[in-house]
Order: C-alpha cells, then sequence, then structure tokens
C-alpha cells in the first residue's frame, strides 16, 4: 500500500454513517426512516469473541475483535454485526499456522 493510503477508502457506509469509535455491546442504536413503523430502536447484542493466532516458533496471540460494520435490515428484522481483528503473517520462525475464533465466556 503507498505510505499516504487511507483506509477509509474501503468505507461502504456514507461519511455521516460512520463512527469514530467501535461501537460495543450494549450500546443503544435508534434509525429513523427505515420502517413503517417510525422509530427503530434497538441495542448491540452482547457478544464476547476471542481470536488467538497460533505462530510457528512463539506463544500465541490473542485479540478481542472489534465490531466493524453493522448492517441492519428492518424488513427482514434481521442485525448483521461483523467484528475485525489482525495479525501478522510472520515470516522465518515465526510463521501464522492458525487462527482460532471462540465464544468468550464474560464471567
Amino acid at each position: 500500500m503507498p505510505l499516504d493510503f487511507d483506509v477509509s477508502y474501503h468505507n461502504a457506509a456514507h461519511p455521516s454513517l460512520q463512527l469514530e469509535a467501535p461501537l460495543a455491546s450494549g450500546e443503544e442504536i435508534a434509525v429513523l426512516g427505515m420502517t413503517d413503523d417510525g422509530l427503530l430502536r434497538f441495542a448491540i447484542p452482547a457478544f464476547s469473541l476471542r481470536v488467538r493466532a497460533h505462530y510457528d516458533g512463539r506463544a500465541p496471540v490473542e485479540a478481542r475483535p472489534a465490531i466493524d460494520t453493522v448492517l441492519i435490515e428492518p424488513s427482514a428484522a434481521r442485525l448483521e454485526i461483523t467484528a475485525r481483528a489482525s495479525f501478522a503473517v510472520g515470516r522465518g520462525r515465526e510463521v501464522l499456522r492458525e487462527v482460532r475464533v471462540d465464544l468468550h465466556d464474560a464471567a
């Protein structure tokens, strides 16, 4: 990638629908104009994911992915959430071999 590449190039949402900080479980969302019933209000559902990257030659690395995208489909009564984490591929003796995604019990 060029040094001056702006990752917002990949955003599909209008700038007014983009947030500075990622959403978190339990945050309230209100949307007007997407249903005949008027205001659509809900909370981001609670879920906790743990992603572990296993490398050759070093200890696993763990990440908690942040919510990246929320797709609201009122007519289908569906909410789609994408969470994202990234890991270096590695090289030499520290090559990424496996990525595991598990539900994590927050208790």
